[in-house]
């Protein structure tokens, strides 16, 4: 059992040496001022329409998928994980559409992995994971890939309803 224990808190302590946090602080009492972000296509001399015509000529089944999205609307979810669980364990969209997953708690060093969509993404609290559901209905497990995280019961469904 201590050599599990141990095991367990080296993987821990390797896996958390991997993440990368970049934080930014102000003195205290200051605020920062917006910044304003200029639009690419101002400088560029086009209009936005220009754009969205380039865009539709270069991929048109690119145009109908993003438009089937906006009938369906997003599903917008929130979502905990911590010892060993991700709550809901169960998450249902339909074929194509977008899931937005705001992480509104977290503990410990998470992943959240859907193999058949090839998603791996770090869970850290106060980001939402973006991801569009496969297009062929059916069951497909999520999960954890932190160390035995997923054997340990870390794991839930994404259901593709029609």
């Amino acid at each position: 059992m201590k050599k599990l224990i141990s095991i367990l808190s080296l993987t821990v302590f390797l896996g958390a040496g991997c993440v990368s946090v970049q934080r930014t602080s102000l003195p205290v009492g200051e605020e920062q001022e917006p910044t304003e972000i200029s639009d690419k296509n101002e400088m560029e001399g086009t209009t936005t329409e220009d754009t969205i015509a380039e865009k539709k000529e270069e991929d048109p089944d690119e145009e109908m998928m993003e438009e089937t999205q906006k009938e369906m609307g997003d599903v917008n979810i929130e979502m905990q994980s911590g010892n060993f669980f991700f709550k809901p364990s169960v998450i249902e969209a339909k074929p194509g559409q977008t899931v937005n997953a705001t992480i509104t708690g977290n503990e410990g060093f998470h992943t959240l992995v859907i193999d058949a969509i090839s998603l791996k993404q770090t869970v850290k609290s106060g980001e939402t994971i973006s991801f569009v559901a496969p297009t062929t209905p059916g069951n497909y497990e999520f999960y954890c890939d932190v160390g035995s995280h997923r054997a340990m019961g870390m794991k839930g469904t994404l259901t593709v309803v029609e």
